[in-house]
C-alpha cells in the first residue's frame, strides 16, 4: 500500500479544519470592561454609602461602616446574611502569616425575578458591602475602583 499518496489530502484536509478554527476563535470577543460613574454619596462618622450607575445602565451601590468594635461588626455581618437567598461563596480573609483576619460572602438575595448580588467582606471592625445585578458587575466595579 502506497501511504505516501494519502498523506498529501490528510495535510490539507487538517489545515483547512485549523484554519476556519482559527477564524472562529478569533471572531469571539470577550465583553468589554464596565465603567461606573457615581450618583450619590452619603459620609457619616461611622458608615458611607454611594450610588453608581454602569455604562450598562445598572446601578451598584457601595456601603462601608466601621463598627467599634469586632462582635458588633460579626452582628451585623449576621444580620446581613439573613436577608441571603443562597450564598454561593464564602472565604476567610488572611494575613501575610496566614491568620485569619476576616471573611467574603458573596450571595443571591431577592426573589429569582428580582435577584441582586451581594459582596460582603468583613474586616478587623469594618464591614464592605457591594450590591449589583450580577457578580460581572461587582468584579468589573473592584477593577475600575482600584484603577480610579
Amino acid at each position: 500500500m502506497n501511504y505516501k499518496v494519502l498523506t498529501g489530502p490528510i495535510v490539507l484536509a487538517l489545515l483547512v479544519v485549523a484554519t476556519s478554527s482559527a477564524r472562529v476563535s478569533t471572531s469571539i470577543q470577550q465583553p468589554q470592561k464596565l465603567t461606573f460613574k457615581m450618583e450619590l454619596c452619603g459620609i457619616g462618622a461611622f458608615s458611607s454609602h454611594q450610588i453608581y450607575t454602569a455604562s450598562d445602565g445598572t446601578t451598584l451601590n457601595v456601603d462601608t461602616n466601621s463598627h467599634l468594635t469586632l462582635d458588633k461588626a460579626k452582628k451585623a455581618l449576621a444580620k446581613e446574611l439573613k436577608g441571603a437567598r443562597r450564598i454561593s461563596d464564602r472565604q476567610d480573609l488572611l494575613d501575610e502569616a496566614g491568620k485569619r483576619v476576616g471573611q467574603r460572602i458573596i450571595f443571591a438575595t431577592g426573589n429569582t425575578n428580582n435577584e441582586r448580588i451581594v459582596w460582603l467582606s468583613l474586616k478587623d471592625k469594618f464591614l464592605y458591602k457591594i450590591e449589583a445585578m450580577s457578580l460581572r458587575h461587582i468584579n468589573d466595579f473592584r477593577e475600575w475602583e482600584k484603577r480610579n
